[in-house]
């Protein structure tokens, strides 16, 4: 958001943002006032390749150039922290790490109260967490590649192209349950 205001406040750019959200385009909208003429939203999921291109292919019928491709879409797969699941054990009587028997599809093994406390209050994706790995990944990581490659022919008719891509320090700090 800071960086669309930016890029229409202080440069003039026209921003076309891409995401899910109507209602957080609606409201970017309405905070940029007199200049809200410089966003096009644009709704369509960043992790399908297709769309990428149905994507290039509209702006450049519609005579948009653009000189500047920023990727900032990024999801965080839920976790559990120390969660075990029952298909990992087969046989009867099979019991957790710490012991005690497994009584539902994920039992949480934690050393004191405060880690079973914390383990608990992380959100679980109904997905599954191989699924959640995965959109982790479609949007992380194969979102900003597909957007590279089906803009980059437009880009380099810019005089000055570029391609920015934004990640999050959380990529970098061990977060509760992520380990």
């Amino acid at each position: 958001r800071e960086m669309t205001r930016i890029l229409i406040q202080k440069y003039g750019c026209l921003v076309i943002g891409i995401g899910r959200d109507q209602t957080k385009a609606q409201a970017l909208c309405s905070e940029l006032g007199e200049n809200a003429d410089r966003f096009v939203p644009c709704f369509f999921d960043v992790s399908d390749r297709a769309q990428w291109y149905r994507f290039a292919d509209r702006l450049e019928r519609q005579k948009h150039m653009p000189d500047l491709l920023v990727n900032n879409a990024g999801v965080l797969p839920h976790f559990r922290r120390f969660a075990a699941d029952r298909s990992t054990c087969s046989e009867p009587g099979c019991r957790a790490a710490d012991g005690s028997p497994f009584d539902s599809d994920v039992t949480l093994i934690a050393s004191d109260q405060r880690d079973r406390a914390l383990a608990e209050s992380i959100p679980v994706s109904s997905a599954g967490p191989m699924e959640d790995a995965l959109r982790a990944m479609r949007v992380n990581y194969l979102a900003p590649l597909y957007a590279a490659e089906a803009l980059l022919p437009l880009l380099l008719r810019s005089s000055a192209p570029g391609i920015v891509n934004v990640s999050s320090s959380a990529a970098l700090v061990s977060l509760p349950g992520t380990a």
